[in-house]
């Protein structure tokens, strides 16, 4: 799971550094956020390949550009965004090209988690994991996506809205409706278990 940047004082000392050409700031905050960009980018596009190519691209640019870019206090909320972008800007030359063939098909956004991540720890709540999957699949692909930068990278709504260019409302409209369905499955699974016993 990702960890916050939540000291803006060392990213914005960090970044700083980095626009000074200060390489090895510039390592570190490829090290840092590399594996999590990687793991977002795969949640939002199945192409692993087209996923490492675009983070490549990205960090390239960001070295090339890196006087010009202004003042950033959360290293790795700007880095979501602009992968984002990069790879919904890559997504509409494929179907552009492809004229949504299959193949461009295969590569159009479909936000999803691993059953490896919404898996409970404790192996006897299997059942509980499958109804919280199940309610996971029913969200669209945008609520899955908040769902993911809140829980799994930490970032606050106001990061998310900028991240995804929505209205900050949009966004809490979008997790209070997760919830409801977490909710709904979380009681469901009680209700079952809460039957079960009395047969018992």
């Amino acid at each position: 799971m990702l960890t916050p940047s939540k000291n803006t004082t060392d990213d914005a000392s960090l970044w700083k550094a980095f626009q000074q050409s200060d390489q090895q700031a510039f390592a570190k905050i490829f090290h840092l956020y590399y594996p999590d960009l990687y793991n977002y980018g795969t949640k939002f596009i199945a192409n692993e390949e087209l996923v490492k190519d675009n983070l490549q691209e990205l960090f390239i640019e960001i070295w090339a550009k890196r006087n010009a870019l202004g003042t950033v206090k959360n290293i790795k909320g700007y880095l979501v965004k602009s992968l984002r972008r990069r790879l919904l800007q890559n997504l509409q030359k494929i179907k552009k090209q492809h004229s949504l063939t299959m193949e461009a098909r295969e590569e159009q956004v479909l936000f999803q988690l691993s059953s490896e991540e919404l898996k409970i720890k404790d192996e006897q709540n299997e059942e509980l994991t499958r109804k919280l999957r199940q309610a996971f699949d029913r969200l669209n692909d945008t609520q899955k996506e908040v769902v993911y930068l809140r829980f799994f990278n930490n970032l606050d709504y106001k990061e998310i809205s900028e991240v995804m260019a929505l209205q900050y409302q949009s966004v809490r409209n979008a997790m209070h409706t997760a919830i409801k369905a977490f909710r709904k499955a979380l009681l469901l699974f009680v209700y079952a278990l809460l039957s079960y016993s009395k047969t018992l």
